[in-house]
C-alpha cells in the first residue's frame, strides 16, 4: 500500500465518489492502483450483462483453477453507483472500515 494513503483520507474517497471516471489526484490513483492491482483470486470486478445498461458483481474464486462467480443480488443499471459500490467492498476489505452509501 502507498505510504501517504491509508483509512483516514476520506478526501480520497470524497473524490472517488465524485468522479470516479477521468484523470484523478496522484493520491487517489496511487489508491486506485493498489486496489486494483492485488491479487486476482477473491477480487470483486463488474460483469456487463447488458451492453453498457447493466452490470452485475462478480468476484474470482479463490482455488485454482479460477472462475469468475456472478452475485446475482447485486445488479446496476448505472455504471457509477457499481463503481461506487466496488470501491466500498474494496475499501472495507483493505481496510476493514464500512464506507457510507451517499
Amino acid at each position: 500500500m502507498p505510504a501517504r494513503v491509508d483509512s483516514s483520507r476520506q478526501d480520497l474517497v470524497a473524490e472517488f465518489r465524485d468522479q470516479p471516471f477521468g484523470r484523478h489526484s496522484p493520491d487517489l490513483q496511487a489508491l486506485l492502483d493498489y486496489m486494483r492491482g492485488g491479487p486476482i483470486p477473491g477480487s470483486y470486478f463488474l460483469w456487463m450483462v447488458e451492453p453498457h445498461a447493466k452490470w452485475v458483481l462478480a468476484r474470482f474464486t479463490e482455488a485454482e483453477p479460477l472462475r469468475a462467480e456472478r452475485l446475482d443480488d447485486f445488479v446496476f443499471d448505472d455504471i457509477i453507483a457499481a463503481e461506487w459500490f466496488v470501491f466500498r467492498a474494496r475499501w472495507k476489505e483493505i481496510f476493514g472500515v464500512e464506507l457510507e452509501d451517499a
